[in-house]
């Protein structure tokens, strides 16, 4: 093997990744030594034993103690056997743990479900537009990748899996790693001429994003090294590429009369051609309701624009950032105290209304396992998350108008 690939090998091996969660304090130990409730770190602090994986990334506790787990195999398929018994995890520095364990959910849909309406709502509705045009484009990509190239995720062991959530997933390229890179730095560059801030500040907030999320992947055994430099050097590239028509989009979604139809055609049509494997994939769950977000948000945007809603800034540019006073910060607690149960509740309906809904046409029972059905989980995906998005950008800003939460607010396109 030659040197380029025996240091390609070493990127993508799961030692590698074993060697950085060593370094940041995971320490795996067996069965017959978990019943040690927990150790104690350099300062003297106590550290409890934390499953390897557990469903999602909500860790069960008592008291000092977490329930031992098993650790997923290569094959993802986690059985009790002699040579792969129940495994739990030391955490001996809980700073690492907690912070990776943040910058995962940076990248998660949770995270955005708060931060693209905080952003809309009381902050900069031009600047959140051009950041989704990049990241659907770079996350269908990205995703698409992950099941054309079919590379799977660091083994267990000798990583250690601390997800569950993603593990029936491809690993090449890590689309946390993309999302993680292109969400801050699209944001930060665009701002340029736009907004007069530190820009060393900025950058500085963009530089830390990137490198938790980036960190968090490996440091849950969820990615490669390789994984990684993967995903952001391709986030890195179409960011490159898109930057300079970000303008040109944005205008034709906000002022085409046909914008709509060929936003639905967009969401349509990425969606029959997502490459597909036998088994169903949270994947192609996860790129829907990627694609119906962004699509949700060029819709209504468009609505705004057609309704004169959407308040052009005539203002002098750049403008001037500086900190909130506390009236406004009330009326941003407010708006997002109102608004965000409002979307969970419409997402609850939606969900419930389009499942049973497709199954009584379909004539089957909701269960599990129908509910991943392509014809009753690409409606709800398309219908849960386009709905509540539109809802989002056109109708709560009419809500905060109604209860007088400063109208100007979600209306002004600055």
């Amino acid at each position: 093997m030659s040197s380029i690939g025996k240091y390609i090998h070493f990127l993508h091996s799961a030692e590698a990744v074993a060697e950085i969660q060593a370094y940041f304090g995971l320490e795996k130990i067996r069965t017959e030594d978990s019943a040690r409730p927990h150790v104690s770190d350099h300062s003297g602090t106590d550290n409890g034993a934390i499953p390897a994986s557990t469903k999602g990334n909500t860790y069960q506790r008592k008291h000092d103690e977490f329930e031992v787990s098993k650790c997923a195999t290569p094959s993802h398929v986690a059985e009790e056997t002699e040579s792969n018994p129940l495994d739990s995890v030391i955490i001996k520095n809980k700073f690492w743990y907690y912070l990776f364990c943040f910058g995962a959910e940076l990248g998660n849909k949770y995270f955005y479900l708060v931060f693209y309406p905080f952003f809309m709502w009381n902050f900069s509705p031009w600047l959140l537009r051009r950041a989704i045009y990049v990241w659907v484009v770079t996350m269908y990509i990205g995703q698409s990748a992950k099941e054309l190239i079919k590379m799977p995720r660091p083994p267990c062991p000798p990583a250690i899996k601390m997800e569950r959530r993603y593990e029936m997933e491809y690993g090449m390229p890590s689309t946390h790693a993309m999302v993680g890179l292109l969400m801050p730095f699209t944001l930060l560059l665009t701002s340029i001429g736009r907004f007069e801030y530190p820009f060393l500040l900025g950058l500085g907030i963009a530089v830390v994003w990137t490198s938790i999320v980036v960190m968090s992947r490996m440091y849950l055994g969820m990615h490669s090294l390789l994984d990684v430099i993967v995903g952001i050097t391709a986030a890195t590239l179409l960011m490159t590429v898109m930057l300079p028509f970000l303008d040109l989009i944005d205008s034709f979604v906000l002022h085409n009369q046909w914008a709509p139809f060929f936003v639905l055609l967009f969401v349509l049509l990425t969606t029959l051609f997502f490459p597909r494997s036998k088994q169903w994939r949270e994947t192609h769950a996860d790129t829907l309701n990627i694609t119906s977000i962004a699509g949700g948000i060029a819709i209504g945007s468009w609505i705004n624009s057609l309704t004169g809603m959407l308040i052009p800034y005539t203002g002098s540019l750049p403008y001037v950032l500086a900190l909130p006073s506390l009236y406004v910060v009330l009326v941003i607690v407010l708006r997002m105290v109102a608004g965000i149960p409002l979307l969970l509740v419409l997402d609850i309906i939606l969900t419930y209304c389009i499942r049973n809904g497709m199954a009584r046409v379909l004539g089957v029972p909701l269960n599990k396992s129908t509910k991943r059905l392509p014809l009753i989980e690409l409606p709800h995906r398309f219908g849960a998350y386009f709905t509540m998005t539109v809802a989002c950008v056109s109708i709560t800003p009419l809500i905060f108008q109604y209860l007088g939460l400063d109208p100007s607010g979600p209306y002004m396109d600055l």
